[in-house]
C-alpha cells in the first residue's frame, strides 16, 4: 500500500493571511502566524475587515498600494511588548541567529584548539617549517650585512676568527644579531604556518607589557646584585679594565640593544614554539617542557657541570611559560641573566669561551634560578587566584550573533 501524500488544505484562505513555504517531509497549512508572532496575534489585513473589533480605529478602508492592492501601514500596528513587559517571546532557531557559546578557557600549550582550523595535525609542521625557513633567510641577510660592514669598518672593529672577543663590536654584533633573527622568524612562522595571530606571545594573544615590566623591575636588579656581587667577590683570573674608547661604547650599546632580543629569540624557539606545536597533538604540557631541553643543551658547549645548569634553567623557563600563559616572564629571567653577563664580559676577555665550569658555580646559579622561578610562580598564582601547578588560561569570549539578522523577537500578548 502506497502512503498517501500530505497535501495542504484546499479551503479558501482568510483575507490577510499568507502561506508558509512547504518543506520536505512536513505539511504546511494556511496560517496567519508569522515568525515571532503570538498565537492570538491579529492577522495583518484582517483588521481592515468590517467585522473586526478594531474596525473604525484604523479606518474603514485600507490604504491603496501599487495597482490598487491593499497596502498595510505598519505605523498603525499596536506596539509590541517584549518578555519583560508581559509579551510572548518567540526564539528564532536559525543557526546564524543564535549566539555562539563561549569557548572553553585553554592553557598556553593548547591555544591551537581555540579554532578548528588551527588544530589540524599538519599545522605544527607548517609552523616549524615556516619558522625554520625564515630563520635561514634572516641569517643569510645578517651574514651579508656583516660582510659588507666588515669591508668598510676599521680593522679593529672587524669580527675575529673565533667570534668570541667581548671587546670587539663585530663579534658581539654577529653573535647577538645572528640569534635575534629568531624573534620575527618564530612569530611569523606561527602566524603564517600555524594560522594563529598573537597566540605565540600569550593566552591574551599579545605581549602583556604590564606583566613584563613589573617582573623586570624586580628580577633584573636581583640578578644584577647577585652576579655583580659574585664577580667582585671572586673576580676571574683575566680581569682587566677595557679601553675607554669608541669600541667599548659600541660594545655596551650593542649588548643593551640586542641582548634582550637574543634572549627573546631563544624563548620563542625553545619554549613557546615547541609547547604549542606539541600541545596541538598532546594534552600534557610535560612534552613541550621537557622534549626541547636536550636541543637547548646542545646549543651550549659546556661540560657536564655547565650542562646541569643549562638543563635546570631550560626546565624552569618552560614551566614559567606554561604557568604564566606566555613567554613574558621567561624572557625577563633570561634577559636578566644574559644582559648582566654580557655587560661584565668586557672586563674578562675569556668569559664568552664555553668549556669547563667549576662545580661551585652551581651553588650560586641553581638556587637563584629555582628561587626566582618559585617566586614568580607564587606571584602569578596569587594574582590570578590559582594553585601552584595551575596555569593561567585564555579568557573566553562570546561570539555575537549576526547583526543583520534578528535573534529574538518579542510579540504583543
Amino acid at each position: 500500500m502506497r502512503p498517501t501524500r500530505c497535501r495542504p488544505s484546499r479551503r479558501a484562505r482568510p483575507p490577510g493571511t499568507r502561506r508558509r513555504p512547504r518543506r520536505r517531509g512536513r505539511c504546511r497549512r494556511w496560517t496567519s502566524r508569522g515568525r515571532g508572532v503570538a498565537d492570538d496575534a491579529v492577522p495583518l489585513r484582517s483588521m481592515w475587515s468590517s467585522g473586526h473589533p478594531m474596525d473604525g480605529v484604523h479606518g474603514a478602508d485600507p490604504p491603496k498600494g501599487r495597482g490598487g492592492a491593499a497596502r498595510y501601514d505598519r505605523s498603525d500596528d499596536p506596539p509590541r511588548r517584549g518578555p519583560d513587559e508581559g509579551g510572548v517571546m518567540s526564539i528564532d532557531t536559525h543557526p546564524h541567529h543564535l549566539p555562539t557559546a563561549a569557548p572553553e578557557p585553554l592553557p598556553y600549550h593548547r591555544l591551537a584548539h581555540r579554532l578548528p582550523g588551527t588544530a589540524r595535525w599538519w599545522r605544527p609542521l607548517a609552523s616549524i617549517g615556516t619558522a625554520a625557513g625564515l630563520a635561514v633567510g634572516g641569517a643569510l641577510v645578517v651574514i651579508l650585512a656583516i660582510a659588507i660592514a666588515t669591508l668598510v669598518a676599521p680593522p679593529s672593529w672587524r669580527p675575529s676568527e673565533l667570534l668570541d672577543d667581548p671587546r670587539n663590536p663585530g663579534d658581539m654584533l654577529f653573535m647577538l644579531g645572528f640569534l635575534a633573527i629568531g624573534v620575527p622568524a618564530v612569530v611569523l612562522g606561527s602566524r603564517w604556518g600555524g594560522g594563529m595571530r598573537g597566540a605565540i606571545h600569550s593566552v591574551a594573544l599579545r605581549i602583556r607589557w604590564g606583566l613584563l615590566l613589573r617582573a623586570a623591575s624586580v628580577v633584573v636588579p636581583l640578578y644584577a646584585l647577585v652576579l655583580v656581587g659574585s664577580f667582585v667577590i671572586a673576580p676571574p683570573p683575566d680581569f682587566s679594565w677595557p679601553a675607554a674608547d669608541g669600541r667599548t661604547v659600541a660594545v655596551f650599546a650593542i649588548v643593551l640593544l640586542l641582548a634582550p632580543l637574543q634572549c627573546a629569540a631563544e624563548e620563542y624557539a625553545f619554549r613557546a614554539l615547541p609547547q604549542q606545536a606539541l600541545g596541538t597533538w598532546l594534552r600534557s604540557p610535560l612534552w613541550g617542557i621537557l622534549l626541547p631541553v636536550p636541543f637547548f643543551m646542545i646549543g651550549h658547549g659546556y661540560d657536564w657541570v655547565g650542562q646541569i645548569d643549562i638543563a635546570v634553567f631550560a626546565v624552569s623557563m618552560g614551566f614559567l611559560v606554561w604557568k604564566s600563559g606566555g613567554v613574558e616572564l621567561a624572557i625577563v629571567v633570561h634577559t636578566a641573566n644574559n644582559l648582566v653577563l654580557f655587560l661584565l664580559a668586557p672586563f674578562s676577555p675569556s668569559s664568552l669561551t664555553q668549556g669547563t665550569v667549576e662545580p661551585w658555580v652551581l651553588l650560586l646559579s641553581l638556587p637563584l634560578t629555582l628561587g626566582v622561578t618559585a617566586g614568580l610562580t607564587l606571584w602569578v598564582s596569587r594574582t590570578h587566584g590559582l594553585r601552584f601547578f595551575e596555569p593561567v588560561r585564555s579568557v573566553p569570549s562570546v561570539v555575537a550573533p549576526r547583526a543583520d539578522l534578528p535573534a529574538v523577537s518579542g510579540s504583543r500578548a
